[in-house]
């Protein structure tokens, strides 16, 4: 009997063993079998991209802002907590922003863009039947016929009247992500445009820390005046110095002047400081404008409001009618001039200024921006002669 009882004894144990030991191995194959989904879900998939191409949908609401690099935007967008809220991005890739967009709408317009890369989990092509060949028309205002592509090819926006489908390069990537997260130490603004001819608030003697102040000019815009002289547009007789307009460095970079407004600082912090400007919204968005604050924006948040020829006047005087004779037309008290033509109404030595506005910052209205300080180029602080100390 003893012998009978140490053998199931012996045999108990002996299956117990057996039993954690296979629940051992189980739990090991589950945790193998979790970590490889996980691996690859978080770190490989298959991602969809277009090259030099933006997505420009009809509305914006519910986008995001990110700032980081291609692969920093594809974890934001597709592998994050908030991964299932976004299908699409817009990559700028000379200043490693993003836009994320939560769907794709395959009408809406990708058009050309050096700047900017398109990436999406699923497919930006149509494969229908009935599609459109290589050069072939697919939108603008008034057209009925398909806005389809044929397999290859995207519609792409050339302006308002027309779209046409283009080769695009479209390649897939399986190599592991890794999100690198960081603060660029950029604050978000809003922009707009003015030109109104009269005296810069910067111009006056002590509003900074400066060798002088901006410099501002007698009637004919290029002779240098007194800095206690006062504006025109207050019954003095100083004025806005022609030169004091923007022009592009690059198809991607600008420099130029701006009246500012930063929350929480003032003009003794902003003036004759200089600002980097990265668009985040409309057709300009990826380009980079490098302005020196010259002026005042009384507003309450954040603001520069870019000094351009024919840009209108805004809520101040319209001091460029009394510097300038009558033959010429300054456009809109706000906006100024709608069209490029117009330019050719101010002074000739103005029009530069307004055809960079139509040009290299395709009129746009009012962008988003990201804007941070930088150290001023010589070229914009050699002509308005104001360096901070």
């Amino acid at each position: 009997m003893l012998l009978l009882n140490n053998a199931i004894y012996r045999f108990g144990t002996l299956v117990k063993g057996s039993i954690i030991e296979l629940i051992r191995m189980i739990r090991l194959v589950y945790l193998a079998f979790l970590l490889h989904a996980w691996l690859n879900t978080c770190y490989a998939t298959y991602i969809n991209y277009i090259e030099s191409a933006e997505y420009v949908p009809t509305n914006f609401s519910n986008v995001l802002l990110y700032d980081g690099s291609c692969s920093d935007c594809i974890c934001q967008a597709f592998f994050s907590d908030n991964s299932s809220k976004y299908e699409v991005i817009n990559c700028y890739t000379i200043n490693r922003t993003c836009l994320l967009f939560p769907q794709f709408v395959s009408t809406t317009k990708i058009r050309i863009n050096t700047n900017s890369k398109v990436i999406s989990r699923q497919t930006l092509f149509s494969t229908t039947a009935s599609c459109n060949n290589i050069y072939s028309q697919c939108g603008g205002s008034g057209w009925n016929g398909t806005t389809n592509c044929c397999s290859g090819l995207v519609c792409t926006y050339q302006n308002a009247w027309y779209s046409q489908c283009l080769s695009m390069v479209m390649t897939t990537s399986q190599s592991p992500i890794t999100a690198t997260y960081y603060d660029d130490g950029r604050q978000n603004t809003t922009t707009s445009i003015y030109w109104d001819c009269c005296k810069l608030s910067c111009g006056w003697p002590y509003k900074a820390s400066v060798t002088n102040p901006a410099r501002t000019c007698a009637q004919d815009g290029i002779t240098t005046i007194d800095p206690n002289t006062q504006s025109y547009c207050n019954g003095g007789s100083s004025y806005l110095c022609i030169d004091q307009q923007p022009w592009n460095v690059s198809s991607t970079l600008s420099y130029g002047y701006a009246g500012g407004f930063i929350a929480g600082y003032s003009e003794w912090d902003w003036c004759c400081a200089c600002y980097s400007l990265l668009f985040t919204s409309g057709a300009i968005a990826g380009k980079e404008l490098i302005v020196q604050v010259v002026n005042t924006a009384y507003t309450s948040g954040n603001m520069f409001v870019l000094q351009v020829p024919g840009g209108g006047w805004g809520g101040s005087s319209n001091g460029c009618a009394n510097q300038f004779s009558s033959n010429y037309s300054w456009g809109n008290q706000y906006g100024g001039f709608t069209d490029r033509a117009n330019c050719s109404q101010l002074p000739s030595f103005l029009q530069a200024g307004c055809y960079w506005r139509f040009d290299w910052f395709m009129n746009a209205f009012n962008p988003i921006a990201r804007f941070k300080a930088v150290t001023c180029p010589t070229a914009l602080t050699a002509i308005t002669g104001c360096v901070r100390q």
